[in-house]
């Protein structure tokens, strides 16, 4: 079904990117980034998880801190088609133009294949279109059949719903120049076109999205919950080796553990090369990108309330993607019902490939997850003294330039020359703030107050200052889709 959308529901979604003089020098900014000698080791670590490929196909990673800086950056400009990874873009829109529908049965319809009505990843067929093929649903388990289950027929009715055209568009307003769909993901190198993106236009995506620079509150709430992925036990393990070189045990590592949450989505091709035709060989994609959470110590205060701006733990974000393409594997894919090690077995390039993403994921959290547990390390700021309470009132010092690496630009997310998130590690909540207020009855500045070496951020400000929610119901780790023969 054809869904034309309103020129006001397309432009609710794309406007305040539109608007927001940020956007046409990020790519300056970005590229003016320097990486320090710990980032540049960062990336090294990821090159050599790698290394096996680096003459064979192509890989790429990236990884950047919502609000901060790179800390890996591998061939992250590459062009290639990330299968279903680029997904993530029909979810977006939908959640930006027709979120207040999500519930509404039977808003959304798909096609299937009536002779396999159950097969959710094959290449979407016209044939299939016939009303007697359609299944009614709502929106909302449309999207989580596309991002959970990868279900390659419900991304085309959602390409059709909204149109190609409104999705590119959407995707050059919020800032993604190099991405753009040319043909239904799942379908591979039909009719010779492919879509596009890179490694740095996905992670700017997830990154504006957990910055709230695209969706509102609600909104991207519902974008966290459904991406929401098991975090899986190679990143445990990390946060097992780096709490023990700080000398922390399970109960730390267990509770660091609970409030670290992975949201992404993944993609993946095993298709006939573009050149040659099918025979014995076939090409190897597999790309993967979203936003890593971790908890980390926020400021804290003495006194009798230990807690006033801050609530006991804050959160971190980190926006990843990582890819291998056009790697030529010279088996015959895995086959529908054959079991993974079986095909591993039968086809060693194949399992060398799928382990250097595994080891090239751990090496790319690797430094973020050390820095969040070292947070832990550091002690408390003091509070400032409130007026009236004995003691000379405390002149809040003006805002200090932030930390090396970070060009406030890069987070004045509404162009008014002010740093809406100067701190993003700092998460404020103002129901905490307003009750701590009220019970104390202070008179809190509504201006900066200096934290130690960051600024908090005024009132106004605050209220887009919003931690993720708590997600719960984790889903499985996308495996994409598998196009055996093409």
């Amino acid at each position: 079904m054809l869904r034309k959308l309103s020129t006001l529901a397309i432009a609710s979604l794309t406007t305040a990117c539109l608007s927001d003089p940020g956007i046409p020098e990020m790519e300056q900014q970005e590229q003016a980034l320097s990486l320090n000698a710990k980032d540049k080791s960062a990336t090294e670590r990821v090159k050599d998880a790698f290394r096996g490929f680096l003459n064979q196909g192509v890989v790429g990673a990236r990884v950047k801190r919502v609000g901060g800086s790179v800390s890996v950056s591998l061939n992250d400009q590459h062009v290639f088609d990330p299968a279903s990874a680029l997904k993530v873009a029909h979810f977006t829109y939908a959640l930006g133009t027709e979120f207040g529908l999500l519930n509404a049965p039977f808003a959304f319809t798909y096609p299937q294949d009536p002779q396999n009505p159950n097969v959710p990843t094959p290449c979407p067929d016209n044939t299939w279109l016939a009303n007697t093929n359609d299944v009614n649903t709502s929106i909302a388990n449309g999207l989580n059949m596309m991002m959970q289950n990868s279900d390659n027929r419900v991304t085309r009715a959602f390409e059709d719903r909204y149109t190609r055209a409104n999705l590119n568009d959407m995707m050059s307003a919020i800032g993604m120049p190099n991405s753009e769909l040319r043909q239904y993901i799942g379908c591979g190198y039909d009719n010779g076109q492919r879509n596009r993106t890179t490694a740095r236009d996905l992670t700017r995506l997830y990154e504006r999205v957990a910055a709230g620079a695209i969706l509102p509150v609600a909104q991207r709430a519902a974008f966290f919950n459904i991406t929401t992925q098991n975090l899986p036990n190679r990143v445990r393990q990390v946060i097992v080796q780096e709490a023990a070189k700080l000398g922390k045990g399970d109960p730390f590592v267990n509770d660091f553990t609970s409030k670290t949450s992975l949201h992404s989505k993944g993609g993946s091709y095993n298709i006939c090369p573009q050149f040659g035709g099918c025979g014995n060989t076939y090409e190897y994609v597999r790309s993967q990108a979203g936003i890593l959470t971790l908890p980390i110590k926020p400021e804290c205060n003495d006194g009798p309330k230990k807690v006033l701006f801050a609530p006991p733990t804050a959160e971190r974000h980190i926006a990843f993607a990582r890819y291998i393409t056009a790697l030529q594997i010279p088996c015959t894919p895995q086959g529908t019902n054959e079991p993974l090690n079986a095909a591993e077995a039968r086809c060693p390039l194949s399992k060398a490939a799928n382990d250097a993403m595994n080891a090239a994921e751990v090496e790319m959290f690797r430094s973020e997850i050390r820095e969040a547990i070292m947070t832990f390390e550091a002690p408390c700021t003091p509070a400032p003294t409130p007026p009236g309470r004995g003691r000379a009132p405390r002149t809040p010092p003006g805002p200090t330039a932030p930390p090396p690496g970070i060009d406030p630009d890069e987070i004045d997310f509404d162009g008014d020359s002010r740093g809406d998130i100067e701190d993003h590690d700092l998460v404020v909540q103002d129901q905490l703030t307003q009750k701590a207020a009220n019970q104390r009855r202070l008179t809190v500045s509504r201006r900066a107050v200096n934290l130690g070496h960051h600024r908090l951020a005024p009132a106004r400000e605050r209220k887009r200052i919003t931690k993720l929610p708590e997600l719960f119901g984790a889903t499985h780790e996308d495996t994409g889709e598998r196009l055996p023969g093409g």
